[in-house]
């Protein structure tokens, strides 16, 4: 049954205290970050693995590559699938599916396999990834009933998506210290745990089994999702270039490090504002959110260009990271806002895939930059790419009310 957490609205946002006194509210957001586990760290265990395996990087980086691209295509697939089946039906099997695919990468890097076997089990890898938030931002759509119940609760979300980029490669990496094999091995508490957990609390089935037949397994893009689509496209590839080019500025400095302590403030940055003006910001019209934080992005990211000092650019990192969640945020909103509840999983996995795509454009990108022109140029870039997001972002208002 669908509840209502704001009795009136002249009421603030609810907060995330309220959301988490919901029954079962608290297990979903422990689950997710449970299951968002391979999402984030797999990408470092399939490198660590099979770089140890195979002696290179460069085969391992073309696994890393193989697992990325297939994930983009496989997130909105497995999304549509749910739509239809329900999350239970799906969640159960994609569960097992990704743990055997975790272990089966490991287990064909401890015995010595061939670049290809490794390849082809990176990409069963990635096909047995599904988009976890958009799947708990699904849930929260049908819980909910106003739109600032929502944007709260995908608020919420992106904390958690913080958390876990921050924690799950870590995590990993510990793990990669005492066996590199045990890298993709510790990522199968993601599903076992956070996947099969889900599939028992609250799923949905939102279609009767059959109507897929009816609406096509393709996508249907409306004006409003095809915009969205192409301003997370270049925030995705905004982050791609500005990750590489931080890679490379710490590699120019001598201090390896550099590039995880300013990306790590992007990230802090990014989690801080969510946390702690989640619920005040999501009392704003979505579209706002998202052209107010690409906006955040370009206005640092354009301080970067100058360059300054090691101490500025992380200062710049951190300021800018302010601008991500709302952005973010404010994307899932306005399409679970516009899409029908029976198509909220698949419309928000496509943003991710979106994403995905920008973000591997972008590293390439920047790696092109980064060897024919000067840091600050890069950094340069990234502000253009921005403000083709914005510009994207800022046509959402021609495509109607909410």
């Amino acid at each position: 049954m669908s509840m209502s957490i704001i009795g009136g609205a002249s009421q603030n946002s609810a907060s995330y205290v309220k959301l988490m006194r919901l029954q079962g509210a608290a297990a979903q957001v422990f689950l997710g970050a449970v299951a968002r586990f391979p999402v984030s760290s797999s990408g470092v265990a399939i490198v660590m693995s099979a770089s140890h395996s195979l002696g290179n990087y460069t085969s391992a980086g073309i696994a890393a590559a193989i697992y990325s691209f297939v994930t983009a295509l496989a997130m909105p697939a497995w999304a549509k699938w749910m739509d239809v089946r329900g999350q239970f039906f799906v969640l159960s099997r994609v569960a097992i599916f990704q743990a055997f695919s975790l272990c089966l990468l490991a287990a064909l890097c401890a015995r010595g396999a061939d670049d290809f076997i490794i390849w082809v089990s990176a990409a069963l890898v990635g096909a047995s990834s599904i988009d976890v938030g958009s799947v708990v931002r699904a849930r929260w759509k049908a819980r909910l009933d106003t739109r600032s119940d929502h944007n709260t609760a995908f608020m919420l979300e992106s904390v958690v998506d913080e958390a876990m980029f921050a924690l799950a490669p870590a995590m990993t990496m510990v793990a990669a210290s005492f066996n590199p094999y045990f890298a993709p091995v510790i990522i199968i508490v993601g599903p076992l745990i956070g996947l099969l957990g889900l599939s028992r609390i609250g799923s949905f089935v939102h279609m009767r089994e059959g109507d897929h037949g009816r609406q096509g397994w393709l996508p249907t893009f409306s004006s409003w999702l095809l915009i969205t689509f192409l301003a997370f496209l270049f925030i995705g590839a905004l982050f791609g270039v500005i990750e590489v080019l931080l890679i490379a500025y710490s590699v120019g400095l001598q201090i390896p490090a550099f590039s995880g302590i300013a990306l790590a403030a992007w990230a802090t940055g990014s989690g801080a504002i969510a946390l702690l003006f989640g619920p005040r910001l999501s009392s704003l019209d979505p579209r706002l959110l998202i052209v107010g934080g690409v906006s955040v992005m370009i206005s640092f990211t354009f301080l970067m260009s100058m360059m300054n000092t090691p101490s500025l650019l992380v200062l710049w990192c951190f300021l800018a990271g302010l601008g991500a969640a709302p952005a973010i945020s404010g994307g899932f909103s306005y399409v679970s806002h516009r899409c029908d509840k029976d198509r909220a999983t698949q419309t928000m996995a496509l943003l991710t895939t979106a994403l995905s795509f920008g973000t591997v454009i972008g590293a390439s990108l920047g790696g092109l930059v980064a060897d024919n022109f000067p840091i600050g140029t890069g950094f340069m870039t990234a502000s253009f790419l921005g403000l083709a997001a914005m510009i994207f972002a800022s046509l959402t208002f021609r495509t109607g009310r909410l």
